[in-house]
């Protein structure tokens, strides 16, 4: 396990601002841009626990079992400028990180096999700061597989698929109910490797 303490000077963050304007139609609206700034300050502190271990206590062909699991947590505060010139605001959170993130891994290693099914998590982040509101990535788990066979010392064929479980990547403005984003990155590949 690690603890984690650590002061940042001049985070750089996203912000989006409003501008006022019209479009050609004159209708009157209110225009977005976004800026990267340097925020005055940051800090963060959290703790990251990890195990990995080889079942080799159990018998053939078992013992190829393996698991490896991951959990960080991290707890952030951070001092951005506001939209009014001069002013600063302070949040209870850093921009772009997770307060909870975890990784599992199942895997099996023996008779030239290597299988691995993982999962990651993030309890979602923020990603900008703005007068309407944050936009936020939502809290999402992705599921991943593969599985490999050496055929020979230089040749092993194998499978991988990314996010089998097809999560949807959601980022939003204020409220999940006002979705700006949405994407499904997932997809398989397999072929065969050459090691020299």
């Amino acid at each position: 396990h690690k603890f984690i303490y650590e002061r940042l000077d001049h985070e750089t963050v996203t912000v989006d601002l409003a501008l006022p304007g019209q479009p050609p139609d004159l209708t009157s609206v209110t225009r977005s841009t976004r800026k990267q700034l340097n925020g005055a300050d940051a800090r963060l502190r959290g703790v990251e626990v990890s195990w990995q271990q080889q079942l080799k206590f159990l018998p053939s062909p078992l013992d190829g079992l393996g698991f490896n699991v991951n959990y960080t947590y991290v707890q952030g505060r951070s001092t951005i400028p506001d939209a009014v010139p001069g002013k600063l605001v302070t949040n209870d959170y850093l921009a772009k990180q997770a307060e909870r993130v975890y990784n599992a891994q199942l895997f099996y290693e023996k008779y030239r096999f290597r299988v691995r099914v993982a999962v990651r998590h993030n309890s979602g982040w923020t990603q900008a700061f703005g007068v309407l509101g944050n936009t936020v990535i939502a809290p999402s788990s992705y599921w991943d597989a593969s599985v490999q066979y050496a055929l020979t010392k230089h040749f092993t064929v194998f499978l991988e698929g990314k996010n089998v479980s097809r999560e949807i990547a959601i980022r939003y403005l204020r409220s999940i109910d006002t979705p700006t984003w949405q994407t499904n990155n997932w997809g398989y590949r397999g072929g065969v490797r050459f090691n020299f």
